[in-house]
C-alpha cells in the first residue's frame, strides 16, 4: 500500500494538469472539475445515503433495477450516484428519480474521496465497475463505511496484474465487506486475491436484470420500410478495430445482395467521424442518425451516431453483431438484442458475460466466429436462413439464465446487516 501512495503522489499532478487542460480545451466546466475533486457543497441532509458508483452509462444501466430496489427497501433513503463519465451522469440525471442524485465520481486522489465523504456521509457504497481502487476502498474501510460490490469481475489478464502487486492485492482484498461476483469463475479470483471465502456471495449479474424500454411509439414505422428486418444486420456497440471487419464484411455481402442493410452503432458516438471515413473508403453510401436532413432510405448504411436509441435498432435487425467481442473489451451484453428478438452473432472474447454466452452456445442460440474474417459468410446467409428457431432457443436459454443469477434481494440484505438500515 505504501508503493501505491508513492505513485498516486507522483501521478497526482499530471491528473490536476489533465483536467485543466481538459477545462481549457472545452470538455471540462468548472462545475465538473468541482466534482471531479469534490470541493462542491453536496449533501442530502440527514437522511440515510448510499453511494453507488459504476464507470459509464453500461454499468449505471445495469443497476437502475438495484437502485429501484434499494429505494423500495430501505425507509427513507437516499442514493448518490457516481459516474465517471458526464454522459453517464447526465443520463442518471434524466430518469428523474425522487431520492437519487448523480454526479462525476472523485478522484483516486485520496483527498478527493475523503472530501466526497465529509460532503455526502454515505453509510456504504457498492461498486459496480470491474475496476478496483485501493486508496477509494481504504478510505472507506477506515471511515466504516463498507465497500459491497455488485457483478463483480476480473478478467484474467487483471488478476495476474494483481496478483504480481502482492501485498496491495490482499489489503485491498481486505477492504471489500461483500462481492457478488459475475460469475463463478470471477468469483475464485477474487478469492485467490485475497478475499476473504465468507465474504463470497452468489453470482449476480446485473445485466440480467435489464429490460430497455420498447422505442417510441411510431419510430420503427418509420424505418422498417427502410430497413427490413429480414435484410437488417446490427453492428451493437462497436470498439476501435472492429468497424472496418464489419464493413468490408458487409461491402462483400452487399455486392452479391444489394437489398442488405447495416446500421452501424458505435460504442462511443465521438468516433463516429472516424467510422464515416472508413466508409467512405469503402465506397459505402450511408446517412448519419444525427442528420435531421438525412434520408435513411437512400442509402444502405445508417451510421446511429446518437445515444439512447439502442431499443429502435435493435427491433428493426434481424441479426445483431455484438460489439467488444472481436477485441479485448470483454464484450457487451447479449440479453439486450434477444430482449427485441434479434438474432446474435458474436467473437471470441465474452468475458464480460460469459455465463450468458455460455448458456446460448449450448443450445445453438447464437452463432460464434473466431474473427471478423468469418462475418462474410453469416452475412451472405442473411437472406437465406431462417434466424426464428435460432433466436427462440436463446430468448428461452436467457429467460433461465436471469432467473438464476438476477436476485439482488441477498446484496440487500448485506447491506442492511452492515448498516443497521432498515
Amino acid at each position: 500500500m505504501i508503493v501505491y501512495r508513492i505513485i498516486l503522489y507522483l501521478v497526482q499532478p499530471f491528473v490536476v494538469g489533465f483536467m485543466v487542460l481538459r477545462a481549457l480545451g472545452g470538455q471540462e466546466n468548472r462545475s465538473n472539475l468541482r466534482q471531479r475533486f469534490a470541493t462542491g457543497a453536496n449533501g442530502v441532509g440527514q437522511a440515510p445515503t448510499i453511494w453507488v458508483h459504476g464507470a459509464s452509462i453500461g454499468e449505471i444501466t445495469s443497476a437502475r433495477g438495484l437502485i429501484d430496489r434499494l429505494l423500495a427497501q430501505i425507509d427513507g433513503a437516499q442514493i448518490v450516484v457516481t459516474v465517471n463519465t458526464i454522459t453517464g451522469r447526465d443520463m442518471v440525471d434524466r430518469w428523474g428519480l425522487a431520492g437519487v442524485a448523480a454526479c462525476l465520481a472523485p478522484l483516486e486522489t485520496g483527498r478527493a474521496t475523503e472530501r466526497f465523504l465529509d460532503n455526502w456521509k454515505p453509510k456504504a457504497l457498492i461498486s459496480l465497475e470491474n475496476e478496483l481502487w485501493p486508496k477509494r476502498f481504504q478510505i472507506c474501510k477506515r471511515r466504516d463505511v463498507p465497500v459491497l460490490i455488485a457483478g463483480g469481475r476480473i478478467s484474467e489478464r487483471s488478476a495476474r496484474r494483481w496478483a504480481r502487486l502482492g501485498s496491495l492485492a490482499n489489503k485491498t482484498m481486505q477492504t471489500i465487506e461483500f462481492v457478488a461476483p459475475l460469475d463463478p469463475h470471477n468469483g475464485d479470483r477474487f478469492l485467490a486475491l485475497g478475499l476473504p471465502k465468507n465474504r463470497l456471495g452468489a453470482p449476480l449479474n446485473l445485466k440480467a436484470t435489464v429490460r430497455l424500454a420498447p422505442p417510441p411509439a411510431g419510430s420503427v414505422d418509420q424505418l422498417d420500410a427502410a430497413f427490413p428486418r429480414a435484410q437488417t444486420i446490427l453492428a451493437a456497440s462497436t470498439h476501435e478495430g472492429e468497424d472496418l471487419g464489419i464493413i468490408e464484411a458487409f461491402s462483400l455481402a452487399y455486392n452479391v445482395n444489394p437489398d442488405l442493410r447495416l446500421i452501424l452503432a458505435p460504442r462511443h458516438p465521438r468516433r463516429a467521424d472516424s467510422v464515416a471515413s472508413l466508409l467512405k473508403t469503402q465506397g459505402l453510401g450511408f446517412t448519419r442518425r444525427s442528420d435531421p436532413l438525412a434520408s435513411p432510405a437512400s442509402q444502405p448504411v445508417l451510421l446511429a451516431d446518437t445515444l439512447g436509441e439502442m431499443a429502435l435498432w435493435y427491433s428493426l435487425a434481424g441479426l445483431t453483431v455484438i460489439g467488444g467481442t472481436f477485441t479485448d473489451k470483454g464484450g457487451h451484453t447479449p440479453f439486450e438484442p434477444v430482449q427485441f428478438g434479434s438474432a446474435v452473432v458474436h467473437g471470441p472474447d465474452v468475458a464480460n458475460h460469459r455465463p450468458a454466452f455460455d448458456v446460448m452456445a449450448k443450445v445453438n442460440g447464437a452463432i460464434a466466429l473466431p474473427s471478423l474474417a468469418d462475418l462474410p459468410a453469416v452475412f451472405h446467409r442473411m437472406n437465406q436462413t431462417d434466424w426464428h428457431e435460432m433466436r427462440q432457443k436463446a430468448t428461452l436459454a436467457l429467460q433461465q439464465l436471469q432467473e438464476q443469477q438476477s436476485d439482488v434481494n441477498p446484496l440487500i440484505q448485506i447491506l442492511k446487516n452492515t448498516t443497521k438500515l432498515a
